[in-house]
């Protein structure tokens, strides 16, 4: 059975989410204000894009757990974060007046998290798929090196 969604808000962790009768659902690498459809097989496809999506740098989104996010415009991508801390602060009863996040543009990721196992008599080094303990081959980072 195929269903449509409208993604309302995103998750902590970036996913989009979308009310149900059943409760949230969550539906990676969607946006707030898009139509999406799921199939049985649990594939997404996007009916109606938000105006917040752009087309993601790396040929390895999607795939690589590293990056989250390279498909919603910057000024997008800040107000959520501010809104994530603001949020936080707010639970604990803080004030969340909040200076403008400052951003430095692609390749200039301050931190990412390897994965390294042994394969035989080496090692495999490099980013988890995404949901996986899976390595993924990838010949270059654009966020971490332009």
């Amino acid at each position: 059975m195929t269903e449509e969604f409208t993604i309302i808000r995103l998750g902590a962790l970036g996913d989009g989410m979308a009310e149900t009768a059943s409760g949230p659902r969550h539906f990676p690498f969607t946006l707030p204000g898009e139509t999406v459809r799921q199939t049985d097989d649990g594939t997404i496809e996007i009916l109606a894009a938000s105006d917040a999506r752009i087309a993601a740098i790396c040929k390895h989104f999607g795939t690589c757990g590293g990056c989250q996010m390279q498909h919603m415009r910057q000024d997008a991508y800040l107000a959520w974060k501010s809104d994530l801390v603001a949020q936080a602060l707010m639970r604990e009863g803080i004030d969340p007046t909040l200076q403008p996040i400052h951003s430095f543009g692609d390749g200039l990721r301050r931190r990412v998290v390897f994965t390294a196992i042994r394969a035989g008599n080496g090692i495999l080094f490099g980013f988890s798929r995404k949901g996986s303990n899976r390595i993924v081959d990838i010949a270059e980072c654009p966020v971490l090196l332009p």
